[in-house]
């Protein structure tokens, strides 16, 4: 295992652990991410473990592809208590079975891509999350509430969401253009997510020690 995964590890253990014990200090509303990180460490373990004694160019990535409808949907299920105004609310909620509907077709009519590097459902998932995360950042704007940093957990998360859901579209659109001239340098480019990833867990740990606080 690389020292990065050994990283990416920690700091998926060490993100739970601290929402577990901080949980009482937290409004509910972040208890989405319990589950949210749990089936992600789930998830990555046995992706690991299917992947460990296969070649670099059979591995497997069905268990990603089956964890991210999961993964979007407590996200905006999480996006839907956290933003105001019920025309967005009902957009929030709207979105989850269109969502997991699109997976299900996509993948039943193209067993290939579940089970290979697909990225097409990830993407979609990261362009909805963008738009959820730039809607919160406009209310928080429009707001006239004084913001303390320390007490108000959204906003690291949603900084995270940003980094990571934003930077991945930009990185993977870039992929794609690079595929066509370099393969090699794209593959090689395409390592920037897992930085990103590491950054992510980051931010929600931060957003997971935050002080004591009674507002989302």
């Amino acid at each position: 295992m690389s020292f990065l995964k050994l990283i990416y590890y920690g700091l998926l253990a060490l993100c739970l652990i601290t929402l577990l014990i901080n949980r009482k200090k937290i409004n509910s509303i972040y208890y989405w991410f319990i589950p949210l990180i749990g089936f992600g460490v789930i998830t990555q373990v046995i992706g690991d473990i299917v992947n460990y004694s296969l070649a670099a160019e059979n591995k497997q990535t069905f268990m990603f592809h089956f964890y991210q409808p999961i993964e979007y949907m407590l996200l905006a299920l999480f996006y839907w208590r956290l933003l105001e105004g019920k025309i967005v609310k009902k957009i929030v909620l709207i979105s989850i079975p269109l969502f997991i509907s699109f997976c299900i077709y996509y993948y039943s009519t193209n067993i290939k891509s579940y089970l290979g590097p697909d990225f097409t459902n990830f993407t979609l998932e990261a362009i909805l999350i963008t738009g959820l995360v730039a809607i919160f950042f406009l209310q928080l704007f429009k707001s006239e509430e004084y913001l303390n940093l320390t007490t108000y957990p959204a906003f690291w998360i949603n900084t995270g969401n940003l980094f990571f859901y934003g930077g991945n579209l930009f990185v993977m659109g870039l992929h794609y253009y690079l595929a066509k001239q370099d393969s090699k340098l794209a593959e090689e480019f395409l390592s920037i997510n897992h930085y990103l990833n590491l950054l992510l867990y980051m931010l929600y740990i931060i957003a997971f020690v935050c002080s004591k606080t009674n507002r989302k």
